[in-house]
């Protein structure tokens, strides 16, 4: 859950970027997104501090993550719409959000709110197309979608992204081959009901109102933890079942 681009796709934008087959916006946007995956990677690769290694890894991070920063930079958040651009955007805020940098993590995640909606975002659970077809869009939107309300309700501000009929099981259902999708699909039903609270705090409604929205939202985080266990189980009876070299 790390990144946002797949392994396909960050060995497409690896390889055109050292062949040079890419220049301009295009450029920049893959600089982003193959630089953050491997300063992810490099960020959760175990070595023993104080050691040579360490600090040639260290050293390796230290360069892709100055990368993203020049990339960032000069990334045009008006140029035209593009999944490219969508992706580079999210990656920074991911970059961002792991830095500590949360004003700068919200700039960008709205700058990707408004690249999404160019693209059609609202439309891709009900129509599909070509453009937002693939699973690495619906990623992308899920993501796009969750540090929207997350940000919204952590920094009272105003989210980004209109009200969806957002059902999570179609935008990205789990999927036992893909241990993440379970822990996204937990993250997605928290954001509506980040959502909720949101909205809720910007209303003016009745006490009778507002008692049974916040009764609905208790009963929707019951059910969520509920999920949380199950999963839980199924990953533990998942490790045993697999043969042990």
């Amino acid at each position: 859950m790390g990144s946002v681009i797949s392994p396909r796709t960050f060995e497409k934008q690896g390889l055109d970027l050292i062949e040079k087959n890419v220049s301009g916006a295009t450029y920049l946007h893959y600089t982003v997104n193959v630089n953050f995956l491997a300063w992810i990677y490099l960020g959760a690769t175990n070595s023993e501090p104080g050691t040579l290694m360490h600090a040639h890894l260290l050293k390796r991070q230290q360069q892709y993550e100055k990368n993203i920063l020049i990339a960032l930079h000069r990334i045009g958040v008006l140029d035209p719409p593009s999944m490219s651009l969508f992706q580079a955007l999210l990656s920074g805020t991911m970059y961002m959000l792991l830095s500590g940098k949360l004003e700068k993590c919200w700039q960008l995640s709205t700058a990707a709110c408004r690249t999404c909606m160019a693209l059609g975002g609202p439309q891709l659970i009900s129509t599909p197309s070509d453009k937002f077809g693939s699973e690495e869009a619906r990623y992308g939107l899920s993501l796009c979608y969750m540090f929207d309300k997350a940000l919204a309700l952590s920094m009272n501000r105003t989210a980004c992204l209109p009200d969806m009929n957002l059902d999570t099981t179609d935008l990205l259902g789990p999927d036992p081959a893909k241990p993440h999708t379970y822990l996204l699909h937990v993250y997605l039903r928290l954001a509506e009901i980040q959502n909720e609270i949101v909205h809720g705090s910007r209303e003016r409604s009745n006490s009778k109102d507002m008692l049974s929205r916040v009764q609905g939202m208790q009963q929707e985080m019951w059910k969520i933890k509920e999920t949380i266990r199950e999963v839980r189980r199924f990953f533990i009876l998942l490790a045993q079942k697999t043969p042990k070299f």
